[in-house]
């Protein structure tokens, strides 16, 4: 969330206004939705969109040891659904601790969801149709309920997707030869493994020699499956990985000759957890670089071309960097627009007492959309709470929301926000290499590092008035202004008096 500026004369220029997106205060309570779907634990861990504008939501409920699939839907105003499970709220205990991590919709409005059942000490994949109500469709599996066994100790399906012919594809994690493995299946409309897919209907290997995990799959119109995640290359490196498969679920040689692509983005752990297609067959993976870093985990995104290799039209050599915090900052999904940018949304840590919904918008070329929150970003959250929103969906006017978990006050409760354009702003900013780093912007307060010591801090809102001067010691590194009063939503100039001149940097605040 790094923006570098100044201004080199004491007046605020102007440009033309541009449109930014803002909270949609038709969506919930000023665009946020906060639920409490159980006393315990509850969160979207992914979400699926239905033609009429319902909102249908998959993770967990409960409590730590008693989990249970959690399956939620919302009208599109942000409301819980009455006319779906218990006033909008079906949970499902399969076995010990039960996850939702995928969810998909059939053309005849069931509701597929993919996950994990913990069976004694093991994992298993699972997966469950639901009927429009939020009953389980007792026509699938048994009574409902497919559980697969991957072969390891922690197997799960992490992704899901339904053919047009009604076909379920889950992807995720199992083992094979002793190592972690990509793993796929493809089941039948009545739940059965289709056995000419793969092996007697599942696919596993390994990506290189060592451990991998798949994260991610989408669907291509002529049935070839990509799947993204990430490989094990050294002791202390995994990096970005994607695999192309044919519709009977073997590896596609035309991409890359193998079949499989390693992209590695830097010297340590890298990992892939979102993926998305272009119309033209290029493959977007969203993810981490650094992803264990305590201070440096960096949001990352790659591309690589329809035939497997890295675009170099795209960011810098393959890779457009953004947002840089600590573990577990991320790219959770990504979503191509139809004009081709890109939308990405995960979590961000720009503290060690902080984790906030992220939300970013770059163009076709990997460059940030300088029109779309702060240079690209916009991130929600609170000093000292954890919000994190691994998944989102576009809808045809174009609002997007993103939903995950709202952990503040110690109640981990599901977390929904809907963004709308129809804020705008007429900063223009100049660049300079030194500057200050927002961390994190809130209505009542601002985190900020400054390159050097600083002896006044002024804030300044879009049209140049000074709302605020704050005269004292402030410090090179890390600071934290405290607003007299809460800012409303919008973009702002924070500005400071520093030992090497007047620097200036905008940040947004969203309600």
């Amino acid at each position: 969330m790094m923006r570098f500026s100044a201004l080199l004369f004491s007046v605020i220029s102007l440009a033309p206004l541009q449109a930014q997106q803002t909270l949609d205060p038709t969506f919930g309570t000023n665009g946020v939705v906060n639920t409490a779907l159980d006393p315990g634990y509850d969160g979207a861990y992914a979400m699926v969109l239905q033609m009429d504008g319902k909102i249908v939501i998959t993770g967990p409920s409960g409590t730590p040891g008693s989990l249970n699939v959690l399956v939620a839907r919302y009208n599109s105003d942000g409301t819980l659904d009455a006319s779906f499970g218990t006033n909008g709220v079906a949970t499902f205990n399969i076995n010990g601790d039960d996850y939702g991590y995928a969810i998909a919709l059939q053309t005849d409005g069931k509701i597929v969801v993919a996950g994990s059942t913990k069976t004694g000490t093991n994992n298993d994949m699972l997966v469950l149709r639901l009927l429009s109500d939020g009953t389980l469709d007792t026509t699938f599996g048994t009574a409902g309920v497919v559980t697969e066994d991957g072969g390891s100790d922690n197997d799960k399906a992490n992704a899901i997707a339904v053919r047009p012919d009604g076909h379920i594809v889950i992807g995720g994690n199992a083992t094979t030869a002793g190592k972690e493995c990509f793993y796929l299946a493809q089941f039948n409309a009545d739940g059965t493994l289709d056995d000419s897919f793969g092996t007697l209907g599942v696919m596993t290997h390994l990506v290189g020699t060592d451990n991998c995990q798949l994260n991610a799959l989408s669907l291509l119109d002529d049935g070839r499956i990509v799947a993204a995640g990430s490989s094990f290359a050294t002791a202390t490196q995994y990096d970005f990985a994607v695999c192309r498969y044919m519709a009977d679920g073997s590896l596609d040689t035309t991409f890359n000759n193998t079949g499989k692509a390693i992209v590695v983005a830097s010297t340590t752990n890298d990992n892939g957890y979102g993926v998305a297609v272009q119309t033209d067959g290029g493959i977007v993976i969203g993810g981490v670089q650094n992803s264990t870093s305590a201070s440096a985990a960096i949001v990352t995104l790659a591309r690589l071309n329809a035939d497997g290799t890295l675009d170099d039209t795209f960011g810098s050599e393959g890779l457009a960097h953004l947002f840089t915090g600590g573990s577990p900052t991320r790219a959770a999904q990504v979503v191509i627009q139809p004009d081709g940018a890109i939308l990405a949304c995960g979590a961000a840590s720009p503290s060690a007492l902080e984790r906030d919904s992220y939300l970013c918008r770059v163009s076709s070329d990997g460059v940030p959309d300088a029109s779309f929150g702060v240079n690209g970003e916009l991130i929600f959250g609170a000093v000292n709470l954890y919000r994190e929103t691994p998944c989102l969906a576009l809808q045809p006017d174009g609002k997007v929301i993103v939903g995950g978990i709202d952990a503040g006050g110690g109640v981990v409760n599901t977390l929904l926000l809907r963004y709308g354009t129809d804020m705008t702003t007429g900063i223009n900013e100049r660049s300079t290499t030194q500057g200050i780093i927002i961390r994190s912007a809130r209505p009542n307060a601002v985190l900020f590092d400054l390159p050097c010591a600083g002896s006044e801090v002024q804030v300044i809102d879009a049209n140049g008035r000074l709302l605020q001067r704050s005269q004292g010691s402030f410090a090179r590194g890390s600071n934290t202004l405290r607003f007299k009063s809460d800012l409303p939503s919008g973009v702002f100039l924070l500005r400071a008096a520093t030992a090497k001149g007047t620097i200036t940097v905008r940040f947004a605040v969203v309600r």
